[in-house]
């Protein structure tokens, strides 16, 4: 008499068997899942914030104030970047954990003529993702925001001071 399956066995098929007819679905399928695309890549939000270089944002600078009509600007990265060092004047809103951050200078931050975001540069778009936030969650108007999209980085090439956390310059 023959010995039946063990469940391993079984389990085994009906896996292999499924998995392909599951494949062979979605390869006929109009909207079945692209197998070479990588859905994980996550991409900068476009963005129609005006966009600022190093000369303008060191211009802007003697105007920062948290009064009516001041200019405001915000550092989107975290609090361990940001006690490295920064861009003097800066306001520490970590992209990550704005809700820490913003309830404190809301009312700042809609009473400026402007408001520039600024992140690292480069490859780091968390400038990107605050402003963005700052206009579909907070309420901010998009024309009040630019974007430094040089960042710390081109911050730094361009020799600039920078501050430490306690008030130092480098």
């Amino acid at each position: 008499m023959k010995r039946p399956p063990s469940l391993l066995g079984q389990a085994t098929v009906f896996l292999i068997v499924g998995f392909a007819f599951s494949m062979i679905a979605n390869a006929i399928h109009p909207s079945g899942v692209e197998l070479s695309r990588n859905y994980f890549q996550q991409a900068a939000p476009e963005h129609g914030f005006t966009v600022i270089d190093t000369e303008e944002l060191a211009e802007w600078l003697e105007f920062l104030s948290q009064d009516e009509g001041g200019i405001l600007l915000l550092d989107a990265r975290g609090p361990d970047s940001f006690a490295l060092g920064h861009i003097p004047g800066a306001i520490l809103v970590d992209h990550y954990h704005q809700q820490d951050y913003i309830p404190a200078i809301l009312p700042a931050l809609q009473r400026a003529a402007m408001v520039i975001v600024y992140c690292n540069g480069g490859d780091c778009e968390d400038s990107l993702f605050l402003a963005h936030d700052l206009v579909y969650e907070y309420g901010l108007m998009p024309e009040v925001l630019h974007v430094y999209e040089g960042g710390l980085d081109a911050w730094q090439a361009a020799t600039l001071e920078t501050s430490l956390e306690n008030g130092g310059q480098r």
